[in-house]
């Protein structure tokens, strides 16, 4: 959350009853096209894109509407890093709906030989300025259940857990500043919340039960905490933004 001065102001720009059903129906549109246009983010194991360990969402107010950003720490298969990822929905203008995080990045690209970059012992990471020493035990990981029984070296998946296990949360995503600077956010946009756990609704509920993402309980309470300009967030659903919950019990190794 930013400055108190920040939120006070935010709370003391109160929308009259027109102007909140007009943002919250703008809002959860844009929510819901972003679902349509496979824009919206949702928890991934592996499978296919990515491995998703953590995800952090975000509301910003400013003079010209509001947004929710939602961010994933994630290992993305393509391109072999570990980096957080964000996704901006809107009821202003944006030049873009996602971009790479200014948090952790590493590359675990294998050589042309095969091999895995990264090796049992001490990774060090670096975000927002400050340097964090993340111990990558053999013994620990297996024990864990980021590795299976039989590995011989570290995975992406023990890896990105390991970080974060070790890095606290504010570094594992981006600074609201930088937010601001790559969504073109004007300068009296503020955040007013910050939120790591919440229920969020998964791919198969949206394409497969036809749920709409607005009308998931903690993301229309999201919503109507910005659109209501206050900072007090009171959620109600079931978290499940966590690798424990939504990838443990099915669990593949990368």
């Amino acid at each position: 959350m930013e400055s108190g001065q920040e939120v006070s102001e935010a709370n003391g720009s109160g929308k009259d009853r027109e102007g909140f059903m007009t943002c919250l129906s703008e809002l959860s549109e844009k929510i819901d096209r972003a679902a349509e246009n496979y824009e919206f983010p949702f928890w991934e194991c592996g499978e296919e894109n990515s491995l998703v360990a953590k995800m952090r969402a975000s509301g910003f107010i400013a003079n010209t509407g509001v947004a929710i950003v939602f961010e994933k720490f994630e290992y993305f298969i393509a391109d072999g890093f570990i980096h957080s990822v964000a996704n901006c929905i809107s009821t202003f203008a944006v030049p873009t709906w996602v971009n790479i995080g200014d948090s952790i990045k590493v590359n675990l690209r294998c050589s042309e030989s095969g091999e895995f970059p990264v090796q049992f012992g001490v990774l060090q990471v670096v975000s927002h300025g400050q340097e964090f020493s993340v111990p990558l035990e053999r013994d620990d990981l297996i024990s864990k259940e980021y590795l299976p029984p039989n590995a011989t070296e570290p995975t992406p998946e023990a890896v990105l857990m390991k970080i974060c296990e070790v890095v606290p949360e504010d570094f594992l995503f981006s600074q609201s500043k930088y937010l601001k600077q790559v969504f073109h956010m004007d300068k009296t946009t503020s955040r007013i919340f910050v939120v790591e756990e919440w229920q969020h609704p998964s791919f198969d509920e949206v394409y497969s039960e036809g749920v709409s993402p607005s009308q998931s309980p903690d993301i229309r309470t999201m919503a109507e905490v910005l659109c209501q300009g206050i900072s007090a967030l009171q959620l109600t659903g079931q978290p499940n933004t966590s690798w424990q919950v939504q990838c443990r019990k099915s669990k593949k190794s990368i």
